[in-house]
């Protein structure tokens, strides 16, 4: 009688447990399908914003650093460049001082902190849907080095690069200053809106540096006090060249009309983060508003 009920029991446990593994699964299906809706919506949700914030002009890490002279560290197998093996001595060592000053600058730019000029916000309007704004920039120094020759496309880049070593400690100081934002490239159209082969790229000195910047080591690179300024600046995303900035800048001036009491001889160009940020960019056209 004993052994029959021990049989018994163990039976009702097994359908017991059976049972409980039944429910369970049914549980886990309504889960797993609710997780799966939820995935599905979530994708959708992502794409939507990718597509409406990610730039055209977007790049990969290594395509933004190739356009202002850089280069990321090789992986293992792959060719050795200016500071391998290659090369005579002297050029070796050359390449290892470059090399230290490009990782000086990149480790600035990534990892110093970055300061955004200040400015009054004067006010923000819309227009044919077109959005800018109205903003008062005060008189500061900055770091400027300039070309005269070459394209935009062309030269921009190098002029950056000169800016950020700069700032990145390749100055008589061996001062690391962190980076400013943005970078203006001022730029002079012709009538037809072709940007001639003349520009001039400056980057603020940080606050902590107005008083006494430190003395650059390139000669190409000077110091100069700028006055303050009222701009009208419209902002657009991805990688910005000469296309993108004429097309913006076009754009600008439908919108602003023939009237607007602003500069036609030249414009500015400005960049907000750091050439090694490969998407998610800020890029702004401002027109200098003639003063009164």
């Amino acid at each position: 009688m004993h052994v029959k009920s021990l049989k018994q029991n163990r039976r009702e446990e097994r359908l017991l447990v059976t049972g409980e593994r039944y429910c369970r699964a049914q549980q886990e299906a309504h889960h797993a399908s609710h997780t799966y809706l939820c995935l599905l919506a979530s994708t959708r949700n992502h794409q939507a914003l990718h597509n409406y914030y990610h730039g055209k002009g977007d790049r990969s890490l290594a395509q933004a650093a190739s356009m202002v002279g850089l280069r990321l560290p090789t992986q293992p197998g792959e060719r050795e460049g200016r500071a391998g093996g290659q090369g005579t001595k002297e050029e070796r060592r050359a390449g290892q001082a470059i090399d230290a000053i490009m990782f000086g600058m990149i480790k600035n730019s990534l990892f110093g902190n970055t300061e955004e000029t200040e400015y009054k916000l004067l006010s923000t309007e819309t227009k044919d849907g077109v959005s800018f704004e109205v903003r008062r920039y005060d008189a500061a120094k900055y770091a400027v080095v300039s070309s005269e020759g070459r394209a935009f496309d062309q030269v921009s880049g190098e002029l950056v690069r000169k800016l950020l070593m700069y700032i990145g400690g390749s100055n008589e100081q061996g001062e690391a200053m962190g980076t400013a934002a943005p970078l203006i490239i001022t730029v002079y159209p012709r009538n037809d809106g072709v940007l001639s082969r003349r520009l001039v790229v400056g980057i603020r000195v940080p606050s902590t540096y107005q008083q006494s910047p430190p003395t650059p080591t390139d000669s190409a690179v000077r110091i100069e006090e700028r006055p303050g300024m009222t701009v009208y600046a419209l902002q657009f995303g991805g990688f910005a060249g000469e296309s993108e900035y004429r097309a913006e800048a076009l754009r600008l001036t439908r919108t602003l009309g023939e009237t607007a009491p602003f500069q036609r001889k030249q414009y500015f160009c400005c960049s907000f983060d750091p050439p090694l940020k490969p998407y998610g960019r800020r890029n702004e056209v401002w027109f200098l508003q003639e003063e009164p």
